[in-house]
């Protein structure tokens, strides 16, 4: 899939400000959309208008006999009505059956698989939703012939698992597909069950449409159907009546019974009936047959995750297709075993192995103690198992499972730990609930999106498949150990007077109260974010405006603008898992205190609740919200009014004439020359030169009526003015300056010299610039303004240069960048633009590095954020974090999963496109982190940093790109940070306990704890 950005001057116009006609056409076909697929739940025949044959020569025939005979045969099955056409044409494919599908419709590779995806999505809600579309139809005969889909779904599944690249960058994708689409899966015993049916359906008419149920759409529900049949009917024949009891009984063994007899269909077929795995299923056999349930679990993981290796790294279609099926049949008999077992109170409910995984021969569980509770070591081994599984699943990738096995295995080799070592490994396991989840919406994300907008069951499609899975086990016993972890080291999440030990993650330290919303996938793009909220957000956003606090149910990348500028503000950030929705939905719309310690502990409670503890904390973080950042205009010189380049910004008066941006860019460049890529300056000077320029010459200057706006807006502030009017008062004259900017003519001087200074570096359209905002009020060290304003990449034509930096020029002037402005700074009327030309360079792989550890400022590792393409790290995307020591091995924090990227568009139209990243595991290879490491030994040795109040240094945060292993730089400042909430007494001492025993060792032999 490619979506085409153009660097037009219409396409850069209409960019600047959403088309409300286009979110108004949107919403309505999304209304239309939900109409008709209400009209086909309710519809007799739903997505279908009628029956007809579809013959091989292309002719459609009405049903009759044989009606295909004399065109080369043929299937019968409903034919699409008008409205699942219309349906398809506004982007939800309904109705669509596999066996009028070519293999390259199946695939939809041009639309990076969306097809694919679609049926994924269209399965689950046949699932939850009592058929869906499909509700009536489902008893239409012969609108869907289950023999031809089977044979058409086993088809298109070889196929598509004959191309093992393609199986090892979509794995879980071909998992689900399985799962989902009829293929003869079902062993013989099935077959049994649909025979019997088909024979007592032909003999009583009123269980015609429980047969065509059992048919079409079999589960589980056709179990206690057939028992209601049985009870309501007194008077069938005896031999019917025993056929009834006979398919009672097959549909309660397929469905409840011994999962042996669901194994023993593999043990007949290719390759299950040749060594190795005749013995590995004999073994397994022999298991279940003990009934040892942390053996089994183990047994299964282990099988599990052997077979997605011959699966990855196989070609043969039909084998893989049955390794698969195989694969599915283990996972559910594990799931049904994981959660059968136990840990200790308050989770009574939670499963756990409790046995270790090891693949190498000779392993054996951990030692239990004396009195049969679950030890420390016991469940850090049934973890392992679980994550294990987790694997198998596809869940999470073979990168992410050697990395948390690594992590177990440094932890279990003694019988004692620290308390810091204990909580950072049960800490990192907590990340496996971040991983699969971004694995699922790396696959799923923008389907359920897009099925959010008409159908609201699909919300719940990522939470319910993760649940589906070992993962709900493996969450819980994590839980038990996060809890026990932080426990012994004095730390815990409190979450409306529960504890919590479980997947939470706090990400920048900070204090709120407000009003607690959620706000779901389908309502991001229509929502108000309001300053004095609380949100919980699907995930992290690359442009929101200020809100009080904000709790993401997936992670993004660490170092998005977004994370920085919630850091230097010392907004309250965490990460919860979905699950936590549900503790958080009773107090939803109710003002709440959020807190996040230093040390990550969250903290979410009723405001009318509040201990006198609680009530100092807000007291003190109100007390520094007083304190603003105040700009001295003297300290700048507006009266340096040409065009430079890089090489002639002179380092001591560099952030006078401009901003911080590119005075660090032409500090990198004198530093590394080759790293960099050339570049022009237009100082501040020229922007006031610009607000001065006036249509009518007697009339006030754009600049004089942007110093009445901030006096009118601070009199509203003092008169007490409300709040609704004051913002329409802002977002009326915020739209006034961005327009008169945007159409006010550029200095012809100005304009002669930038084309002079382009000029060197090539013909025009032979490349491209970034033309990159950069004001005086970002960068600080007590304001990060990451992201606020805007950036135009790679403009082409001059015109285009010229139109972008006016649109530069005005984007301070948006509601979002004046309200994070108006939050921290005393005088934001001295907000002055200056802009940074730089040549575009297209990079493969671009990302952020931040020279120390960022969540405990340690200076002997750094922490990285990488992405493919340009920009994915800095918007937000599913990046790869990266904590590199010096010395040693790098530990992964996240894989890079996002589903698209954005690139440089070559030719004279400039711009850039989105494409479908590899799907690789990797983003940096081993010599580009070696590359970074080196960059952040020259910094220290090259450049010297600012420092705190405390005089240690700030780290560095570098914006840097990799094009063919070349690293370039982009970007430098010292990291933003909120030192005075961070420093708050009552904020440090939540995390007082914690730091008097982070050397408190722990014994692993010794059962988990539960009390605080």
């Amino acid at each position: 899939m490619r979506i085409i950005v153009p660097g037009t001057l219409t396409a850069l116009l209409l960019s600047l400000v959403p088309s409300l006609s286009a979110q108004e056409s949107s919403s309505a076909r999304d209304r239309e959309a939900r109409a008709l697929i209400e009209g086909m739940k309710s519809g007799e025949r739903g997505p279908f208008s009628r029956i007809r044959w579809f013959c091989a020569d292309g002719t459609v025939l009405p049903p009759d006999p044989y009606a295909c005979a004399e065109h080369g045969g043929g299937v019968q099955h409903g034919e699409l009505s008008s409205d699942a056409r219309r349906l398809a044409e506004l982007g939800y494919n309904v109705g669509t059956l596999l066996v009028s599908l070519s293999f390259e419709d199946f695939l939809d590779a041009e639309k990076n698989h969306d097809w694919l995806r679609e049926i994924v999505v269209q399965k689950y809600l046949e699932r939850v939703d009592d058929g869906w579309v499909y509700r009536r139809v489902r008893y239409y005969r012969g609108s869907r012939q289950i023999e031809d889909e089977e044979a058409a779904g086993a088809k298109l599944l070889i196929e598509l698992l004959a191309d093992a690249e393609w199986v090892r960058s979509h794995f879980l994708l071909a998992v689900e597909l399985v799962r989902g689409i009829p293929h003869g899966r079902a062993p013989a015993q099935l077959d049994r069950i649909r025979l019997l049916a088909t024979e007592i359906g032909d003999s009583l008419a009123d269980f015609q449409a429980t047969r065509s149920k059992i048919h079409s759409y079999p589960d589980s529900s056709d179990l206690a159907a057939v028992g209601d049949f049985l009870a309501s009917r007194t008077d069938i024949d005896p031999d019917l009546r025993g056929k009834l009891e006979e398919l009672s009984s097959a549909l309660a063994d397929y469905y409840r019974g011994d999962p042996r007899t669901e194994l023993s269909p593999f043990r007949s077929v290719e390759p299950f009936r040749r060594e190795p795995w005749r013995e590995r299923l004999k073994e397994l056999d022999e298991s279940l047959t003990r009934g040892g349930r942390e053996e089994v679990v183990q047994l299964l993981a282990a099988l599990s995750a052997r077979l997605r290796g011959e699966i990855e790294a196989s070609n043969d279609g039909v084998t893989n297709l049955r390794r698969l099926d195989l694969s599915l049949t283990l996972q559910e008999i594990l799931v049904r075993h994981a959660a059968k077992s136990r840990v200790p109170a308050p989770f009574p409910e939670t499963a756990s192995s409790g046995a270790a995984l090891d693949m190498t021969p000779g392993s054996s569980a951990a030692s239990p103690h004396p009195s049969g509770a679950m030890t420390r070591q016991q469940a850090l081994a049934s973890a392992r198992t679980l994550v294990t599984a987790a694997y198998g699943r596809g869940l999470l990738s073979a990168r992410e499972l050697q990395a948390q096995l690594r992590e177990i295995e440094l932890l279990t080799t003694a019988e004692l730990a620290s308390a810091t070592a204990y909580r950072h490994t049960t800490s990192y396991l907590q990340r496996v609930s971040q991983w699969a989840q971004a694995t699922v919406v790396y696959h799923f994300g923008s389907m359920t999106e897009r099925y959010s907008r008409v159908e609201s069951r699909t919300e719940r499609f990522i939470d319910d498949l993760l649940r589906s899975t070992a993962l709900l086990s493996l969450t819980k016993l994590v839980d038990a150990l996060s809890q026990d972890a932080n426990h012994m080291l004095g730390l815990t999440h409190t979450i409306f007077d529960r504890l919590e030990g479980g997947a939470i993650q706090g990400l920048n330290p900070g204090i709120a109260r407000g009003v607690l919303e959620f706000v779901s996938a389908s309502e991001l793009a229509e929502t108000e974010f309001k300053a004095d909220r609380i949100y919980v957000l699907p995930r992290s956003l690359s442009k929101l405006p200020p809100v009080a606090g904000i709790l993401t149910l997936s992670g993004g990348s660490s170092l998005s603008h977004l994370q920085l500028l919630a850091r230097s503000l010392g907004i309250p950030n965490a990460v919860v898992p979905p699950s936590t929705v549900e503790l958080l939905r009773p107090h939803l719309g109710k003002e709440i205190l959020y807190v996040v310690s230093p040390l990550g502990a969250v903290i979410l409670k009723d405001a009318t609740e509040l201990s006198a503890k609680e009530r100092r904390l807000l007291v003190e973080k109100e007390q520094t919200v007083g304190q603003r950042v105040r700009i001295d205009p003297k300290r700048l010189d507006l009266a340096e009014r040409r065009v430079l380049t890089l090489d002639q910004l002179d380092p001591d008066r560099a952030q006078t004439i401009v901003g911080p941006k590119a005075a660090g860019v032409a500090k990198l460049r004198r530093e590394f020359d080759d790293r960099v890529a050339p570049g022009l300056v237009i100082p501040f000077g020229v922007f006031r030169a610009h607000l001065e320029r006036r249509a009518q010459p007697d009339g006030p200057s754009l600049y004089d009526e942007m110093l009445a706006f901030y006096r009118r807006v601070w009199e509203m502030d003092r008169e007490g003015r409300p709040a609704a009017e004051s913002d329409r008062y802002i977002e009326e004259r915020l739209r006034y300056f961005r327009r008169e900017i945007i159409e006010l003519d550029l200095d012809p001087t100005l304009v002669a010299s930038l084309k002079r200074g382009l000029a060197r570096w090539g013909a025009e359209a032979s490349f491209g610039v970034f033309v990159r905002s950069d004001t005086n009020v970002e960068d600080l060290p007590e304001f990060s303004g990451a992201g606020l304003n805007l950036t135009v990449p790679n403009q082409v034509r001059f015109a285009d240069v010229l139109q972008a930096i006016k649109r530069v020029w005005a984007s301070p002037f948006t509601t979002r960048a004046y309200g994070w402005r108006r939050s921290v700074l005393e005088t934001p009327e001295h907000t002055y633009v200056s802009v940074l030309i730089q040549r575009s360079v297209p990079v493969e792989k671009s990302g952020v590095l931040i020279s120390a550890d960022i969540e405990t400022g340690r200076s002997d590792r750094v922490t990285v954020s990488a992405a493919e393409g340009i920009g994915g790290v800095v918007g937000g995307e599913s990046a790869e974090s990266l904590l590199i020591p010096f010395e040693g091995t790098p530990l992964l924090l996240a894989q890079a999963k996002a589903p698209e990227k954005q690139r440089l568009r070559t030719g004279e139209d400039g711009g850039i496109e989105v494409v479908p990243t590899s799907g690789s595991d990797r983003v940096l290879s081993d010599t580009e982190v070696a590359q970074l490491l080196r960059l952040t030994q020259e910094l220290d040795e090259r450049l010297e940093p600012l420092r705190d109040a405390n005089g240690k240094a700030i780290p560095w945060d570098v914006e840097f790109g990799f094009l063919a292993g070349k690293l370039w730089l982009f970007q430098i400042r010292p990291l933003a940070s909120d030192s005075r909430t961070a420093a708050l007494a009552g904020l440090t001492a939540l995390d007082r306990p914690a730091r008097e025993r982070r050397w408190r060792r722990v014994d692993l032999t010794q059962p988990l704890t539960t009390g605080s």
